[in-house]
């Protein structure tokens, strides 16, 4: 009885252990930022400036007020696919978005978190462009911009633009666009 119970719970860690592996393998395939628009879109909202108090009111006051205000002002719409354009008979997908983009970040993090998805894509980053290594063909574009003009909850407008292909990056409409819009 004993060795059932001690067999039964080396099992049941071994399946837990397996079954782990199989999600972590599965989580690394399908990882929400292994495309360029889900990371513009992850980077948008960890950057984004929510205003929270405001002198005028009392502190419960004030931060329910500026927290409604920030989000209708200056947060990203949470609606299923803002600021994406699907594009099926030239073979892309578009996204751009504008957002109050929080001065505790730079440019510089947006251009590091591309560079280590074009490296997972293995690709090499080519100024905007994220080129395939072995094929050269266009994987991905992306561009970060700031307006210098200053939002309501206190950051900068910023804006994002990318191009992804939406079938395959060896699409043939796809290439074709990529060559278009300046990647050699």
């Amino acid at each position: 009885m004993r060795c059932a119970f001690v067999c039964l719970g080396v099992a049941l860690f071994m399946a837990g252990i397996l079954a782990h592996q199989l999600f972590a393998a599965d989580e690394r395939h399908h990882h929400p930022s292994m495309d360029i628009i889900s990371l513009s879109r992850d980077f948008i909202r960890q950057t984004t400036v929510i205003q929270l108090s405001s002198p005028k009111e009392s502190p419960q006051e004030s931060m329910r007020e500026s927290w409604r205000e920030s989000l209708r002002a200056d947060a990203p719409e949470d609606s299923l696919i803002p600021g994406v354009l699907i594009h099926p008979v030239e073979g892309y997908i578009e996204f751009e978005r504008a957002w109050c983009f929080s001065t505790r970040y730079s440019d510089e993090d947006y251009q590091a978190q591309i560079s280590v998805l074009c490296h997972r894509l293995d690709g090499r980053m080519r100024g905007e462009w994220c080129a395939e290594n072995v094929s050269e063909n266009a994987l991905f574009s992306a561009s970060f911009g700031t307006e210098g003009s200053a939002c309501q909850a206190g950051g900068i407008i910023a804006v994002i633009h990318a191009y992804q292909p939406l079938y395959s990056s060896q699409d043939k409409k796809w290439q074709s666009f990529a060559t278009i819009m300046g990647f050699q």
